[in-house]
């Protein structure tokens, strides 16, 4: 049943220390889908504590697996490197190939968002080369990341797009809107680069769609940020700034991170239109931004 505002979650205290340290990771897990952040915090935290403690050391790998994912939302990258780099010792130790590959794939995804390409592609080619071929949608999961982390280091947009493709259908057959939405973006942002703007609108278009159906708005963000970038370039530059400020609007209310790889892309396309526009214009379109709903931030971004 749907949690009660105000109402705090609590485990039975009479628990062994090792159930204690599971249930506190799978609330972690649960407190990040319901959105609850504060909670997942303090429950990742408990959680490895107690594991160290123990020397659980298969229970610590998957409570360091919760924690990472609680500091890379928070942005926390050297952090997360550095709670990568215990789980993958631990996984090691214990022959773990599998949790290995997915250590592999965190360090790759902390390397890449401090901006290290060289190593977060040596990190994710690895992380493919130890996922099982059975596990095909973890293997698809690994080799998509690794695509991203080869286009950010060598720019071969090609080679991206080719790789992008491969997941997208993969999610698209197993009706995975989350992870299409996620790739259409990443196929966006190359398009974006390579100048085809008609097409990185509509994959910008195609994964604002799927991640509205999903109710995720925080990615929501970042969609909107593409479409505004590539009005930018458009020279569209009030409806650009119309949905930039729709998107900073959006970002406030669901606490979401300017952790997009192509963040800083789009304000320097963002900042040209802004010094475009006369004060008065760039005011008014900042304000019609601001003042819409969800729903119509949504139909004005997708509107041709």
């Amino acid at each position: 049943s749907a949690r009660r505002p105000g109402r705090r979650w609590r485990l039975p205290r009479r628990l062994s220390a090792v159930t204690r340290a599971r249930l506190l990771t799978a609330l972690s897990d649960f407190a990040e889908t319901r959105v609850d952040f504060d909670r997942a915090e303090s429950a990742s935290i408990e959680s490895v504590a107690i594991c160290r403690a123990l020397g659980s050391r298969f229970d610590l790998m998957r409570a360091l697996q919760m924690r990472i994912g609680v500091v890379s939302r928070q942005a926390k990258f050297d952090q997360a490197r550095i709670l990568g780099e215990e789980w993958l010792s631990i996984a090691r130790e214990l022959g773990s190939r599998r949790y290995e590959a997915i250590a592999l794939w965190w360090l790759g995804n902390a390397s890449m968002r401090l901006r290290d390409f060289e190593r977060a592609a040596v990190l994710h080619d690895e992380s493919v080369r130890l996922t099982p071929p059975e596990e095909i949608g973890t293997r698809i999961s690994a080799k998509f990341m690794q695509a991203q982390a080869r286009w950010w280091w060598q720019r071969d947009g090609a080679i991206a797009l080719v790789r992008y493709a491969e997941a997208l259908g993969h999610y698209r057959e197993t009706g995975f809107e989350f992870g299409s939405a996620t790739v259409l973006h990443s196929m966006g942002d190359v398009h974006l680069y390579l100048n085809e703007l008609d097409i990185a609108r509509r994959c910008f278009s195609e994964s604002l769609t799927l991640l509205h159906r999903q109710g995720a708005r925080q990615r929501m963000v970042w969609a909107l940020a593409g479409l505004a970038a590539v009005s930018a370039a458009e020279r569209q530059t009030v409806r650009a700034l119309t949905l930039w400020a729709a998107a900073d609007l959006l970002r406030a209310l669901v606490n979401s991170l300017n952790v997009s790889m192509s963040h800083d892309a789009y304000v320097s396309l963002i900042n040209t239109a802004r010094s475009a526009l006369a004060p008065q214009t760039l005011t008014a379109a900042i304000a019609a931004g601001q003042a819409m709903s969800l729903d119509q931030i949504v139909a004005f971004a997708l509107a041709d």
